[in-house]
């Protein structure tokens, strides 16, 4: 019957004697809602694929979920009283009135724009995992309206997500602090992935966007549109950037950095201490050979566990540098970009 998806089952059960048989007088009919079960059976399975990453497992499973489902939520969260089943696994008496979708009590079928918003939620998270800010904001503002209803949700996460979120979709500065922690924290989420490759990309690129940071904020540098004459006055002549630098090939004839290794050198001709560190650090140049010769950059070769994790705690170290060495500040930021999860 659960698997089926039987709406309702009947049995007949009453009060049992000393050997469990049914008393005669006693009997009644009794009712089951197997698609409870079947309800709570696939919201643990989409509870599951969101912790894990698998958005569009999640969305698939929330199409399996019945709108008696969302209509349980709803009734338990409002102000009116309805009589639910709190239960998958309860009975009640045949006739006993049960919580069924009802136009006189829910006029808007709010239940059905219930499970709208569970897809804007998993959308929200998606498009952030993806790096979509601008999509992912959108859906956090659709989601988040119906955020009570959320069954399981770590509620206090999530709205620390949309503002960190939020806060990226409106910022003005090229090269957030705010982007450079959540590609640190998506780096990880790959890292428990076991896709190690992955994440070693996005934290050379969290390194890559904190020499960026460093340089826009602190000396009105843009490492992707160099503007000579603000380095001249500030190093007295250009001769020594220009083994650093290239220029690209358009309309502009603009000219750029040639990567990270070039910005923490210009950085230090600037007089950046974290940029001094990045130079004379024997092991962080190490895996940034490894990270060079893999095969997701231009090499043939795997990223391993022990690989990442040297370069993660490194980087990790350099990020304390960056934030002052206020590790709760660098904690905190850390736990805006970290996902909310569904406590099953």
């Amino acid at each position: 019957g659960i698997f089926k998806r039987i709406k309702n089952c009947s049995y007949i059960g009453g009060d049992r004697n000393n050997e469990g048989k049914v008393i005669s007088g006693t009997e009644r009919e009794y009712s089951i809602e197997p698609r409870r079960l079947y309800d709570n059976y696939n919201y643990e399975k989409f509870c599951s694929y969101f912790n894990n990453f698998q958005f569009n497992a999640a969305k698939k499973t929330l199409e399996t979920l019945s709108d008696s489902f969302f209509y349980d939520l709803l009734s338990k969260n409002s102000d009116k009283s309805y009589s639910i089943c709190d239960d998958g696994a309860n009975t009640n008496i045949k006739n006993q009135k049960t919580s069924q979708p009802n136009n006189n009590q829910f006029p808007t079928l709010e239940y059905r724009k219930l499970r709208k918003r569970y897809l804007a939620l998993v959308d929200a998270y998606e498009y952030w995992d993806k790096f979509n800010y601008k999509k992912a904001c959108d859906s956090f503002s659709i989601a988040m309206s119906y955020s009570k209803y959320f069954k399981g949700l770590n509620l206090k996460a999530a709205e620390k997500n949309f503002k960190l979120i939020n806060n990226i979709n409106e910022t003005k500065t090229k090269y957030p602090k705010e982007i450079i922690i959540d590609l640190f924290v998506n780096s990880l989420r790959r890292e428990s992935e076991g896709k190690y490759d992955d994440a070693l990309i996005r934290t050379y690129r969290t390194v890559e966007m904190m020499s960026q940071n460093l340089l826009f904020e602190n000396y009105e540098i843009d490492p992707g549109n160099l503007n000579l004459d603000i380095i001249k006055k500030l190093l007295g002549d250009t001769n020594k950037i220009l083994p650093l630098v290239s220029q690209v090939k358009d309309e502009k004839k603009h000219f750029t950095t040639n990567g990270l290794m070039a910005n923490f050198e210009l950085l230090c001709l600037l007089g950046n201490s974290i940029a001094a560190d990045v130079l004379k650090d024997k092991k962080l140049k190490s895996i940034l050979y490894i990270r060079n010769t893999s095969i997701l950059t231009h090499g043939i070769y795997p990223i391993d566990e022990n690989n990442f994790s040297d370069l993660k705690n490194l980087v990790y170290e350099y990020l304390l540098k960056f934030f002052s060495s206020e590790e709760q500040k660098l904690k905190n930021l850390i736990s805006f970009a970290t996902m909310a999860n569904f406590i099953i």
